[in-house]
């Protein structure tokens, strides 16, 4: 019997998930919010590399501009909003009642919830 054993050295690097999930979030979205499971409105929200982002409504002239950025915290990664006033969920964004969804990779969708409502983001 003949037993191959072998010895290999190497190093662990650390990798910075942040700018890796930060590439995966930049792109086009849609966005379906809906109030005790009934879709009441869908938005459009573009994100760009750079952390700045557009929100317009389909078939409309308006537009929201917001900076956005990917945080961590103990049980995953988060994408955040900085949302003006007037925007979609801007209230609720300042809210100690929302719940966002880790990303899981790759990433295609997550959601937030608040009390009854849900937002799902889908990447186009």
């Amino acid at each position: 019997m003949f037993v191959e054993q072998q010895t290999l050295k190497g190093t662990v690097v650390a990798v910075d998930s942040l700018e890796i999930y930060k590439a995966a979030c930049a792109g086009i979205w849609t966005v379906k919010e809906y109030e005790l499971g009934k879709h009441i409105s869908t938005w459009r929200l573009e994100l760009s590399a750079d952390g700045s982002g557009t929100y317009s409504k389909p078939g409309t002239a308006s537009q929201l501009d917001i900076r956005w950025y990917i945080s961590e915290s103990h049980d995953g990664y988060r994408c955040v909003e900085n949302v003006v006033y007037g925007g979609p969920w801007s209230y609720l964004e300042k809210s100690s009642v929302i719940y966002k969804e880790p990303l899981t990779f790759p990433v295609t969708s997550f959601s937030r919830h608040y009390i009854g409502t849900t937002v799902t983001y889908i990447k186009d």
